[in-house]
C-alpha cells in the first residue's frame, strides 16, 4: 500500500464543468466562453473543465475543441486554469487531443470510457485504457479517469481501476466520480484513496468527503457557495438573501437543486445564464440537444427569481 504522503498532487478548488455557448450557426461563441471563463475566475474558480459533460463535449469535434482553447490561451487565459474533457469514441481522437494538451501545457485531461458501446468487459475496458495510456508518452500533463456513465452507458469496475494503476499508475493523478452516486465515491475511497486522489462531482458530497478539489457544474451559476461546501471546515460565511433568515451554503445549494430537479441540466443551466447576463445567445444548444420550451422557460423564470441569486456573494 502507498503511503499517502506520496499520492500525487491533483487539482484543489472548485473547478467548474463549463457550459459551452454557442452562436445562432451552432459555432462555439469564443468571445462569450472567454467573457464567461473570467467571469467565473474573478468569483473564486480555480479553473475550468472544458467540453466536459455538461459543456456538450461530445458534440463537438476534436478540431473545435483545439480552435477554442487555441484563442483562450491567446487572449490570455492561463493554461494551468484548464483541464479539457475528452470524450471521444475512436482512440486515435483521444490521444490527439491528448497530445494537443500536452503541446499546450494544459492543468491536465479527463478521460472517459467510450460512449457508443455497451455492456463492455472488464477486459475490453483495460485493453482501451492500457493502449490509450500506452500511447501517451512522459510529460508533466495530469491524467484524470473520468467515470461517466450518463453520457458513456458504461461503469467502469473497481477491477479495471485496479489494474490500470497498477501498470499505469505513475501517469494517473485522479479518479473522477460524475455518476451522482455517493456510495461509488465512498467505495472508490476506501479501494483506492492510498494510491491515488479521489474526487466527487456531486456537490452535496463535499462536507462528508473533506474533499480538496471538485468539478462542478452548480458554479457556472453559484461558484461561491460550492467553494463553500468545498471549505465548509474552515470557512463560515453565510450567504445574506434580503428579507431572507440568513442562510448557509447548504441551505442555498438545497434551494437551487430543487430550481429544476426534472428539467434538463444543460438547457436549464443555460436559461439560467441568459437571466445572469442578460444575453439570449446562451440559450443555443448544439443539436441532439435543443433549449427548453417556452413553458418551461418561464416556470424556470419564476423559480430563479424566487431564488434571488446573489451575484456579489454567490
Amino acid at each position: 500500500m502507498s503511503n499517502p504522503q506520496s499520492i500525487k498532487s491533483s487539482f484543489n478548488g472548485v473547478w467548474v464543468d463549463t457550459l459551452t455557448p454557442l452562436k445562432e450557426d451552432l459555432h462555439i461563441d469564443l468571445q462569450l466562453l472567454e467573457s464567461h471563463l473570467r467571469t467565473l475566475l474573478i468569483k473564486g474558480a480555480q479553473g475550468v473543465v472544458l467540453f466536459g459533460y455538461h459543456g456538450e463535449g461530445a458534440s463537438f469535434s476534436s478540431e473545435e475543441k483545439a480552435e477554442a482553447i487555441s484563442f483562450l490561451l491567446k487572449a490570455g487565459v492561463s493554461a494551468s486554469s484548464i483541464l479539457l474533457s475528452i470524450s471521444c469514441n475512436a482512440a486515435p481522437d483521444v490521444l490527439k487531443l491528448v497530445h494537443f494538451a500536452q503541446k499546450a501545457q494544459l492543468q491536465g485531461v479527463l478521460i472517459s470510457a467510450p460512449s457508443y458501446y455497451k455492456s463492455l468487459s472488464n477486459l475490453g475496458l483495460s485493453k482501451y485504457f492500457d493502449h490509450l495510456l500506452g500511447a501517451i508518452g512522459e510529460s508533466e500533463l495530469k491524467i484524470f479517469l473520468h467515470i461517466l456513465p450518463i453520457a458513456s452507458h458504461v461503469d467502469i469496475p473497481e477491477a479495471v481501476f485496479a489494474e490500470i494503476l497498477n501498470k499505469h499508475g505513475k501517469k494517473i493523478f485522479g479518479l473522477i466520480n460524475e455518476s451522482g452516486q455517493s456510495t461509488l465515491t465512498q467505495d472508490l475511497i476506501k479501494s483506492f484513496a492510498s494510491e491515488v486522489k479521489i474526487h466527487s462531482c456531486n456537490e452535496s458530497d463535499l462536507k462528508a468527503l473533506h474533499s480538496t478539489g471538485t468539478i462542478s457544474a452548480l458554479a457556472n451559476v453559484i461558484p461561491r457557495v460550492v467553494e463553500q461546501l468545498l471549505h465548509s471546515e474552515t470557512n463560515k460565511q453565510v450567504n445574506f438573501v434580503p428579507g431572507m433568515k440568513v442562510k448557509g451554503s447548504d441551505d442555498r445549494l438545497i434551494e437551487f437543486q430543487s430550481l429544476f430537479p426534472k428539467l434538463p441540466p444543460i438547457a436549464s443551466y443555460k436559461f439560467i445564464l441568459t437571466q445572469i447576463y442578460h444575453d439570449t445567445a446562451w440559450l443555443n444548444c448544439r443539436p441532439p440537444l435543443d433549449k427548453l420550451d417556452q413553458n418551461l422557460m418561464n416556470e424556470l423564470s419564476k423559480r430563479f427569481k424566487k431564488f434571488d441569486l446573489q451575484t456579489n456573494s454567490e
